[in-house]
């Protein structure tokens, strides 16, 4: 009894903070209606049934948002009067029946809400939380659906979240509607920058779902979660959830090695080409039959080695062979490229390659030690270029 009247009270708060949501999202919208009548009277006169309502809900809305139920609950029951067979007077009236306690007229009001119209925040709240309270996850996540989809901007607001991300039947329900890629989904894996490890954990977990369904949400867009993980310290399940969204890195130690998918102005994700721009340089995009992708075209008027592009690596420790191509525009072996393999975005130094004439390639060696968790692979042009081609990277362990 004592767990249960425990889970009961979390539910009445998560309710009564999500009322609160509701009504300072929807206050704006309220209270510039009300305002049009200030200034134009005769939209008063022409529909004053509508204004006075609006007027109405916003004035509840306001007061729910305050905590004062007995205010919320005497402007609901006005709005309705006027309204009747408004869906957001009668939500409202649900809400402030809920705030002051009428567990019993709360319910009432709702279902009559439910009756009128789905699309009211309020409502989809309330029947969030009476499936939760009978551990119903599959519906409770189609009224969070309805929520994020109508306003994203309750993906901030955790205690909407936590009663799916801390149990593993909830986990499950919200992986089965992020499966089906709504337009929350981008914002939902990204946004993970400010949240504390045991939220992060959550998110993780509910992410790695996601995969399993055979919807991985991208190598861009996982980016952020990934490098988070990283930052804790958990590189097994950073490198978990990344080949898990991100096939393709999966495939190879190196991503995007022909620069198929790069793009000159990503900064999403760290295990992505992050391209470095610089006064004195440019870098252009051509196509490259041999590689199945891109060159990259380089120019600099540097006289030292500067950072064009680099990409974050989870890497087994052991040696590796990295190797390139880099020509002049006739072809001919262009000896303008330095590498740069170092805990840090920036490294202090930088590695020369050496050049193999039998596979017309540049080549460097290098080691992964147990120094840091995941290592920066970086590009430099070490001197001044002109139409530098350079392409098909790639990184495969030394046997």
């Amino acid at each position: 009894m004592a767990v249960a009247s425990a889970t009961s009270r979390r539910l009445a708060i998560g309710l009564a903070l999500g009322f609160a949501l509701a009504a300072y999202a929807w206050l704006a919208v309220g209270s510039g209606l009300d305002r049009a009548t200030e200034t134009r009277p005769d939209l008063a006169r022409q529909v004053p049934s509508l204004l006075s309502s609006e007027a109405l809900r916003a004035s509840t809305r306001e007061a729910l948002a305050k905590g004062d139920g007995t205010s919320a609950l005497r402007l609901s029951e006005a709005a309705v009067t006027n309204a009747p067979l408004d869906p957001t007077s009668t939500a409202l009236l649900g809400a402030a029946r809920y705030a002051t306690g009428d567990r019993v007229g709360a319910e009432r009001a709702f279902r009559v809400a439910a009756r009128l119209g789905w699309r009211v925040a309020y409502t989809q709240i309330y029947m969030l939380g009476r499936a939760l309270e009978v551990g119903d996850y599959r519906v409770a996540a189609l009224r969070l659906d309805a929520l994020a989809r109508q306003n994203p901007g309750v993906l901030d607001q955790h205690q909407l979240f936590d009663p799916f991300e801390r149990s593993a039947p909830g986990r499950s329900a919200l992986a089965d509607r992020l499966a089906t890629a709504p337009p929350w989904l981008r914002p939902y894996a990204m946004a993970v920058h400010d949240l504390p490890p045991d939220r992060l954990a959550q998110r993780t977990a509910v992410l790695n779902e996601v995969a399993q369904r055979g919807k991985p949400v991208g190598c861009a867009v996982i980016g952020p979660t990934v490098s988070s993980l990283i930052a804790e310290n958990q590189v097994a399940d950073a490198a978990r959830l990344w080949r898990g969204h991100c096939p393709a890195a999966a495939q190879s130690l190196l991503f995007d090695g022909n620069f198929a998918a790069a793009q000159l102005n990503q900064t999403e994700s760290e295990f992505a080409w992050t391209f470095i721009g610089r006064s004195d340089a440019s870098a252009v995009f051509e196509p490259d039959p041999v590689s199945r992708g891109r060159a990259l075209v380089l120019d600099s008027t540097a006289s030292r080695p500067e950072m064009m592009l680099r990409q974050l690596l989870l890497l087994p420790a052991g040696r590796y062979r990295l190797t390139w191509k880099a020509e002049k525009a006739d072809g001919t072996p262009a000896d303008g490229i330095v590498v740069g393999f170092s805990c840090k975005p920036d490294p202090s130094d930088w590695i020369a390659p050496q050049f193999d004439a039998a596979s017309h390639r540049w080549q460097a060696n290098l080691s992964m030690d147990t120094a840091c968790p995941a290592r920066w692979i970086g590009f430099a042009t070490k001197g001044e270029v002109n139409n530098l081609r350079f392409s098909d990277v790639r990184l495969e362990p030394v046997r």
